[in-house]
């Protein structure tokens, strides 16, 4: 990478260190290791730009904005951006553990539970209470 990058490449470099890690959804990296791969001079304003990438809805935030992942739902416009900076092996593989989230996510059909089957009940008319006296 050059000296001076730019907010695109910034972005880029972002990203493509989160997908290459695999970090998406509840799977989570802290920020420092996140911009480590761009230089300390050519940070800059890497806050705002994170912070813009989290309004895109392209981030999300975890534990009080010290760690950070890829948006499930935003995986198409990641690979768009990044398909350039990364081998396919690794689009690839953030396509499949997005749909693993997605699955995850969609309301799971149960069959309605059955009701236990009549048991005898006691006076009471519970059928848990104490058994009756025999007399």
């Amino acid at each position: 990478m050059s000296d001076s990058l730019s907010k695109q490449e910034k972005k880029i470099a972002i990203l493509s260190k989160l997908a290459r890690r695999n970090k998406i959804g509840m799977n989570y990296i802290p920020v420092e290791k996140t911009v480590s791969r761009i230089p300390t001079h050519a940070r800059g304003n890497i806050e705002n730009i994170i912070d813009e990438m989290y309004k895109d809805g392209l981030l999300e935030y975890h534990k009080n904005k010290k760690c950070i992942s890829l948006r499930p739902k935003s995986i198409p416009k990641v690979v768009d951006l990044i398909k350039e900076e990364v081998p396919d092996y690794i689009i690839e593989k953030i396509k499949v553990k997005r749909d693993l989230h997605l699955s995850a996510l969609l309301p799971v059909h149960r069959a309605k539970p059955q009701p236990p089957p009549d048991r005898p009940r006691n006076r009471s008319g519970h059928p848990n209470s104490a058994r009756e006296k025999a007399t």
